[in-house]
C-alpha cells in the first residue's frame, strides 16, 4: 500500500460530488461528521470528506488555514483510512483515497512528516506587497536548509521598515536555505542580492531564485545563488561557477536562523567580517529563534561580532509561527549591526 506522501500535496482538495455526509464547517470538524468505515462508504463520499480535511502548505500568514477540529480524533480517523484495506472500492479509487488521507495526515504531523511542497509567502514592500513562491524538498535530519523557518519569514517582513538599511546597493545573504529573505530583499530594495549556502543546498536555492526572478526584476532588483562555505569564507562561487572577487564587498549582509552548532557563531561572524563593505552605512541584519538550549551560542555570536569590530545598533524580540515538530508560536531575536569605528565617526 502506498502510504507515503507524494510530491506537491494539493492545496484545494479533491472535487467530488454526491457525498451524503454533512458538509463540515471550520468550527465544527468532529469525527462523527465523517463517513464511518464500518458502513463501507463509497469512494466519492470518502474523497469528499478528505477534500474538506485537506490543508494548504502553511506560510504563517494571516490567511493561513487555522481550522478548529478534534485534532486527535481526526488524526485517528485518517490513520484508520491509511491502514484499512478498503476492499469494497476499486483499486484505482483505493489508491486515490489512501493518497489524500496520507496527505491530510502528514499536514497534521509537522513539517518533518510532509513531502516536498511549494509555499506562498506575502511579503510587505513599501508600496504594497509581493507574493513569493518558495519550494522546499522533503526534509532530512542533515539538510534542514531545505525548510523555510519562522525567523526567515519574520526578517523578510521587517525589510520594508524605513531606516533599517542605509545603503542598499548590493546585498549578500549567508546561510540562505530556501532563499526567502534574500529574494524578499531583492524585491523590497530593488537591489542586487547574492544568496549563498553550501553546495548541497544551492540547487534548490537556485530553483527558488529562478522561480521568483520575474517578481524581483519587476521591482528593479536581481537575485542569484552562490556557494559559500563559512570554513573558507573568502571563496564565493556563483551557481554558474563564476567566482565573486573580494573587491566586490556588500553594504548589506542578511542572515536568518543560521546557528545550529557551537562553532557556528564564530564562523558566521568571520563570514560577515569577510564580506561586509567598510562603510559607515554598512549593515548586518540577523534574526535568530530563541530556542531552548542555544543561549550559549547566541551569547557567543554577540561576542564574536563585537570581537570583529561590529557594534549592535538595534535589537528586539518578535513572535512568529512555525510548523516544525508540534508547531506553534516561536519567539525570535532580531539584531542590526554596523562597524564600530565608522558608526562612531558619523555620530560625532
Amino acid at each position: 500500500m502506498p502510504h507515503a506522501v507524494s510530491e506537491e500535496p494539493g492545496t484545494g482538495g479533491v472535487a467530488h460530488g454526491g457525498c451524503d455526509c454533512r458538509l463540515l464547517t471550520t468550527a465544527d470538524r468532529a469525527v462523527f461528521d465523517l463517513p464511518q468505515l464500518y458502513t463501507k462508504p463509497p469512494a466519492k463520499q470518502l474523497l469528499q470528506a478528505l477534500s474538506q480535511l485537506s490543508r494548504a502548505p502553511p506560510s504563517w500568514t494571516d490567511g493561513d488555514d487555522k481550522r478548529d477540529e478534534d485534532a486527535t480524533g481526526i488524526a485517528q480517523y485518517l490513520t484508520g483510512i491509511v491502514a484499512n484495506g478498503l476492499r469494497w472500492i476499486s483499486d484505482e479509487e483505493r489508491e486515490e483515497v489512501w493518497e489524500h488521507a496520507s496527505r491530510a495526515l502528514a499536514a497534521r504531523s509537522g513539517r518533518s512528516a510532509m513531502s516536498a511542497m511549494t509555499r506562498s509567502f506575502r511579503i510587505p514592500v513599501r508600496d504594497g506587497a509581493v507574493d513569493l513562491l518558495i519550494h522546499e524538498p522533503a526534509l532530512t535530519e542533515d539538510n534542514l536548509g531545505f525548510k523555510t523557518w519562522a525567523a526567515s519569514y519574520l526578517l523578510a517582513k521587517r525589510l520594508h521598515i524605513d531606516g533599517i538599511v542605509v545603503e542598499s546597493g548590493r546585498m549578500l545573504e549567508l546561510g540562505a536555505g530556501t532563499g526567502l529573505v534574500g529574494i524578499a530583499a531583492g524585491a523590497v530594495f530593488g537591489a542586487e542580492v547574492v544568496l549563498s549556502d553550501l553546495p548541497e543546498i544551492v540547487g534548490n536555492l537556485a530553483q527558488n531564485v529562478a522561480t521568483n526572478a520575474t517578481v524581483v526584476e519587476a521591482r528593479g532588483g536581481s537575485v542569484s545563488a552562490a556557494v559559500l562555505d563559512w570554513r573558507d569564507p573568502k571563496v564565493l562561487v556563483g551557481h554558474g561557477e563564476e567566482r565573486v572577487g573580494q573587491t566586490e564587498l556588500f553594504p548589506v549582509i542578511l542572515a536568518a536562523d543560521s546557528i545550529y552548532t557551537p562553532e557556528h557563531p564564530a564562523l558566521l561572524a568571520r563570514a560577515v567580517a569577510t564580506w561586509l563593505a567598510p562603510t559607515a552605512g554598512a549593515r548586518v541584519l540577523v534574526e535568530l529563534p530563541l530556542r531552548l538550549g542555544f543561549e550559549a551560542e547566541r551569547l557567543a555570536f554577540r561576542e564574536e561580532m563585537r570581537g570583529r569590530g561590529l557594534a549592535l545598533l538595534d535589537e528586539g524580540e518578535e513572535e512568529g509561527r512555525d510548523d516544525w515538530g508540534n508547531g506553534g508560536v516561536v519567539t525570535c531575536w532580531y539584531s542590526v549591526w554596523g562597524w564600530v569605528t565608522l558608526v562612531e565617526d558619523t555620530s560625532n
